[in-house]
């Protein structure tokens, strides 16, 4: 499978260990957190959650309206996460180990790639469980600065999309949906955003000479380019309201 997953640098140090509340009863160390994205219950989070841990192949264990312990041993891991969660909040406990040739346990580690990719699976889940109608792959999620209020983050991310000369389709106070057709792509782009993240999905194609599509595939330079504009126009909007 090729992913086209991207994290910023404040996404990326969001994996590693920070404080967070520990439930008595959960074993492992604290790894994420992640939002519940608003109009979910905790029904729904299950939900996703499970999806998340089916499709990258873990071993439900234990599998609870608040939580799910999963299990993954491949390679030089062997992975035991235990995921806890409600309406508002999904957190990630890792108790987790290298392993050598024979599967014996080397030392304890946080497997990152398969967080990161949990992180990625969980958030794309939610977001669609919250949003009917989303459309599209997981490309990145980006912090967005403090101080700005999501109206605010609407504006300055529309604001960005218009200066790249997409077409918005869709324009909803946690959501822009947008598309440009130029040269080789055919791109279409959904944003989802609040005040602590903007996530980035496509649904995009190449094309050839007469505009018919060749297959599904992400325009990097263009993705590239939207997370450049984001991140420096969200900086400098917190900038001046400091």
């Amino acid at each position: 499978m090729k992913f086209h997953r991207w994290f910023s640098f404040a996404s990326l140090a969001a994996l590693a260990f920070f404080p967070l509340l520990r439930a008595a009863d959960v074993a492992g160390d604290p790894v994420f957190t992640i939002d519940v994205p608003g109009g979910l219950g905790t029904s729904s989070v299950h939900d996703a959650v499970k999806a998340a841990a089916v499709g990258r192949e873990y071993l439900i264990k234990e599998d609870k309206p608040d939580e799910l312990v999963l299990a993954l041993t491949h390679r030089k891991y062997e992975a035991h996460f235990t995921v806890v969660f409600d309406a508002k909040s999904v957190k990630l406990y890792s108790d987790s180990y290298e392993i050598d040739g024979s599967g014996a346990r080397t030392k304890k580690t946080v497997p990152e790639l398969w967080v990161r990719f949990l992180h990625e699976d969980l958030t794309a889940n939610l977001d669609k469980a919250a949003t009917p109608g989303l459309v599209g792959d997981f490309v990145w999620t980006m912090d967005t600065p403090r101080g700005l209020s999501a109206p605010e983050v609407h504006d300055i991310v529309k604001a960005a999309v218009i200066a790249r000369e997409y077409s918005i389709k869709e324009d909803k106070p946690d959501r822009l949906i947008f598309g440009l057709t130029h040269r080789s792509h055919e791109a279409h782009f959904t944003v989802v955003f609040d005040a602590k993240s903007v996530r980035l999905y496509s649904d995009s194609y190449e094309i050839d000479g007469s505009g018919a599509r060749e297959g599904k595939e992400v325009p990097d330079n263009w993705v590239q380019n939207l997370h450049e504009d984001f991140t420096e126009n969200l900086g400098k909007a917190a900038a001046l309201k400091k």
